[in-house]
């Protein structure tokens, strides 16, 4: 992407001219009275003008640019920014599109101001895979009155700092961090294999120099035999990336293992085609790529299973983690007391006995526990009744988790004092604060976190001699880096468990929210279904408008009700609408679009108090007194975190107080912290961690078991799933959709297989020896149904059934096969073990005496054809005695059986005639057939 540029008077330019080139349109400038034609240009896919969400004059294109020329009064004003960005070659017209309309949109919120775009075909002559879109942004922000003052992008370095916002580079930056934010969006909602990662490659540590893209100025210099500065630094980027690939092929490893521990071959030639164009540098570096002594393969290739490889820094990385994880949970320090804990569990009657469990755990002698629990399931009362007695024993307790939402959720719901992880880390790599040995780091959401972040915790402590406890759930969010890292863990030094749900008040939705945790996705959304919580529409569109309308309803009808997140719900207090309710869902779109749907029905019944505008980073808001907000950004002098929610309680021109959910109460002004937005709607990753009372879920087409689950299980009292027949045509196919599992792999997954033997607890290493033999038992069950199909191949070969036969074949077996799915057209979806066990009962019930049912089947079909053939009376002694069966031939071709005296070969001919009879068209006038025929049927017997 390059958005340094921009339409300038002082280099002689025009923004009609400019829009009209990329638009492939016709249009006129009035400042100049020149009319600017590119009707007849070549690539023009499509384009479009865009407005902020409070709109603009219904302007054209035309009218548009003639109003940003005529707003400007300086001989070297900036009339518009020109941003070009390259666009995945492995989109469709229709996902780039919606790309770039997507994106443009979140510009024109953000920054208030017009965008135009328009999207390009690859060059005639250039790399096809160029897709390319330009957009024209306008250098001052729009209303619909017409221009206003300067844009935030455009105002100088002090002035955005004064408006809280991102300087020089950083702003380009955000342009850039919105991009790969949309597209993740988009290549998530069709199930693309794309992920953009909007930092550097020196920030990520990826050894590459950086490609700029070439426009078609530049392509054109080039070809004319000019020197273009574009065409230049382009080529020595891709040729120095070349090299460097050439050189060193682990360089794309390493930017494969940044978010994958466990990668395929087609994985490999991906990342590479990204950087070389030549297809014989491909070859050669995809060669070298699987020489290199970097890469290790995990698997050997099966049918219909890729191969699957690692590298030895992240094997190492994960291995020295559970090195680290063996030596903590092997330590005997720490204990607490039975006294302090019994005197600490008292103070807590209300403790289940999985509860009372998990307490003994972590409290037991040890540096490392492990907690897992299900979504609801009452981990953080545990952890408030543990930290009571590990305070007790004059240890300090300490929390953190990997998003800053959780750790405050950490901190309110158990009294643990929480930060980020990435702040701790930050703040002993600069020496503050580290971690000692009477500490007790409690991590929280632990299954997001990534296998190198979690190892680098482990050896902190093991360094310090400090305890780690480890609390969450494998089964929901999965790491945004590399690995799996909980389950890992959890696997290899034994974890206790907290199944029973707790959370919501009626017990079926507890029992559905067990479905859910078992990823059962189909039960659990049945039992929603049956209690009339699954809501379709016939779009998407129509379900956010539904959403809304419930919201508000809810609020009207629950007018006091607030739920604080540790849990209690406070009667009376005012200002939080919807019940104490939060609207979930998968992407930013769509909860910007919720967000504007629930404001405008408030406003409409008179909810909201007079509004007051706030300059936002992501552009200006409206905010008025009972609104809610979501704080986007950690900020510890204000104390909130990201994810944070609150309720508006007076606004005022670019300043807001704001009534956290907390009871906190903060005042922002936009000088000071811009990083907020409305917040009646966040999305579901924002979501884990926290309790509601009502939940409000939108469904779309990104979203997997794991987002279901998150979603499904906030709540208290109700919630209830909006799906859109344009994303789920039926609840088979949102079943279908929702029940995509996309667990993150390990290497430790394949350790055993490598040779590798990896510390266990005993009930683990049980469990492995039962899955290894499970696996050894369905490769031997396949090998035999590849014998069993072969037998009846062979059989069926010589006594194929007929049509009516095979009809009636299939109509027997239907019913057995349908059982065999694992998810039915109800909705039910059934474990995989259930599945298979269907399945093998399906084959066995096809073939009900193994190969000796086969071969009587196969005998009983040879005994019907010897009598249709021969007549009842042969076939007795047919079966008894070969000679009989010679004489029943004889006798089945006595009428045609050609006269005595002729020789073999034309024997054989009269049979072959009356077998396979000559068209009469290839006949002569004495009935033989042609010398033609005669000769291609020659050819075939001497095949034979």
């Amino acid at each position: 992407m390059d958005a340094s540029r921009h339409v300038s008077r002082s280099a002689g330019q025009s923004a009609i001219a400019a829009a009209a080139y990329r638009a492939g349109a016709k249009l006129f400038d009035e400042r100049t009275e020149q009319l600017h034609d590119y009707t007849r240009r070549y690539g023009v896919v499509a384009t479009g003008l865009t407005m902020p969400e409070r709109g603009g004059p219904g302007w054209t294109r035309e009218e548009l640019w003639n109003a940003a020329e005529a707003a400007e009064r300086r001989k070297d004003a900036r009339v518009a920014r020109k941003i070009e960005v390259a666009l995945p070659g492995e989109m469709t017209p229709e996902e780039r599109q919606e790309l770039v309309v997507t994106w443009a949109r979140a510009i024109a919120e953000r920054y208030g101001v017009a965008v135009d775009w328009a999207i390009h075909l690859p060059d005639q002559e250039g790399d096809k895979r160029n897709h390319h879109a330009h957009l024209m942004v306008t250098t001052r922000e729009i209303g619909p009155e017409g221009f206003r003052g300067k844009a935030a992008l455009e105002l100088s370095n002090a002035d955005q700092k004064k408006r809280g916002l991102a300087v020089g580079d950083d702003g380009i930056y955000a342009l850039r961090a919105l991009l790969a934010e949309r597209l993740n969006e988009v290549a998530e909602r069709h199930g693309l294999e794309l992920t953009a990662d909007p930092r550097s490659y020196a920030a990520r540590g990826i050894e590459l120099a950086p490609t700029k893209h070439v426009g078609v100025h530049a392509v054109g210099m080039n070809r004319r035999g000019l020197e273009a500065e574009r065409v230049d630094e382009h080529a020595e980027a891709r040729a120095e990336n070349a090299r460097r690939i050439l050189e060193r092929p682990e360089v794309v490893l390493e930017t494969l293992t940044r978010t994958e521990a466990v990668f395929t071959r087609h994985d490999m030639a991906r990342a590479l085609n990204r950087y070389l164009d030549d297809p014989e540098q491909f070859r050669d570096a995809l060669v070298k790529l699987e020489a290199s002594p970097e890469l290790e393969r995990l698997t050997e290739g099966r049918a219909g299973e890729p191969a699957r490889f690692s590298t030895r820094e992240m094997i190492a990385a994960e291995e020295k983690m559970m090195e680290a994880a063996a030596a903590l949970a092997a330590s005997g320090t720490h204990r607490v007391t039975t006294a302090s804990a019994e005197r600490a569990e008292a103070r807590h009657p209300t403790l289940s006995e999985e509860q009372r469990a998990a307490v003994e755990h972590v409290t037991a002698p040890g540096r490392l526990a492990v907690v897992a629990g299900a979504a609801g399931a009452g981990k953080s009362a545990a952890l408030a009744t543990a930290r009571e007695a590990w305070e007790a024993e004059g240890y300090r307790v300490r929390g953190a988790a990997l998003a800053g939402k959780a750790a405050e959720e950490l901190q309110a719901a158990a009294g643990i004092e929480s930060r980020t992880l990435h702040a701790l880390e930050y703040g002993w790599r600069r020496g503050r604060d580290p971690l000692a040995a009477r500490d007790v780091l409690v991590i929280d959401e632990g299954g997001m976190v990534g296998s190198r972040q979690l190892g680098r915790v482990l050896e902190a402590a093991q360094g310090a001699g400090a305890k780690v406890v480890l609390v969450g759930d494998a089964r929901q969010l999965q790491p945004i880096e590399a690995g799996a890292a909980f389950r890992a863990v959890a696997e290899q030094v034994g974890v206790v468990e907290i199944g029973t749900i707790r959370r919501q008040r009626e017990a079926w939705a507890r029992e559905a929210s067990q479905a859910f945790a078992r990823g059962e996705t189909g039960a659990g959304l049945e039992a929603y279904a049956a209690h009339g919580a699954v809501h379709w529409l016939p779009s998407r569109e129509a379900a956010k408008a539904a959403i809304a309308e419930a919201y508000v309803a809810a609020g009207m009808s629950h007018p006091g009700r607030m739920s604080h997140p540790g849990g209690v719900s406070h009667p009376g207090r005012t200002g939080r609408p919807g019940g104490g309710g939060l609207i979930l869902a998968h992407t930013n779109e769509d909860v910007r679009d919720l967000n504007a749907l629930v404001r405008t029905a408030r406003q409409r019944t008179g909810a909201l108090g007079v509004e007051s505008p706030f300059a936002t980073a992501r552009g200006e808001r409206w905010f008025a007194p009972e609104d809610r907000v979501v704080f986007l950004r950690n900020d510890r002098a204000l104390g909130v975190k990201n994810g944070t929610l609150g309720t508006v309680a007076e606004a005022a021109p670019g300043a807001l107080t704001v009534r956290l959910d907390s009871g906190a109460e903060v005042r922002v002004g936009q000088g000071q912290y811009a990083e907020l937005d409305h917040g009646y709607a966040v999305t579901l990753h924002k979501a884990q961690g926290t309790t509601v009372e009502r939940a409000f879920v939108l469904a779309s087409g990104g979203m997997d078991r794991h987002l279901a689950y998150v979603g499904m299980t906030r709540h208290r009292e109700a919630a209830g799933l909006y799906a859109g027949r344009d994303d789920f045509p039926s609840q088979a196919a949102l079943v279908r959709r929702l029940s995509r599992e996309r667990a993150k792999q390990s290497t430790l997954d394949f350790a055993e297989r490598r040779g590798v033997e990896t510390p266990k607890a005993w009930l683990e290493n049980t469990w492995a020896w039962l899955d290894r033999g499970r696996e050894r038992l369905a490769e031997a069950w396949g090998r035999a149904e590849r014998v069993f199909a072969a037998v009846r191949g062979r059989f069926t070969s010589q006594a194929r059934p007929g049509p009516a036969a095979r009809a009636a074949s299939a109509a027997r077996l239907a019913p057995t096969m349908e059982q065999s799915r694992p998810v039915t057209d109800q909705g039910i979806s059934r474990t995989p073990e259930a599945a298979e066990a269907e399945r093998q009962q399906a084959l066995r019930e096809a073939f009900r005496s193994g190969p000796e049912a086969s071969e009587a089947k196969t005998q009983r079909a040879h005994e019907a054809r010897l009598r249709e053939q021969f007549g009842q009376r042969h076939a007795a002694g047919a079966e008894q005695d070969p000679a009989a069966r010679q004489r029943a031939l004889r006798e089945s071709f006595s009428d045609q059986t050609p006269q005595s005296g002729k020789t073999p070969e034309e024997l054989r001919r009269a049979f072959k005639d009356r077998d396979n009879p000559v068209p009469e068209q290839n006949r002569n006038r004495n009935g033989n057939s042609t010398n033609r025929e005669r000769g291609r049927e020659s050819g075939q017997g001497r095949e034979r």
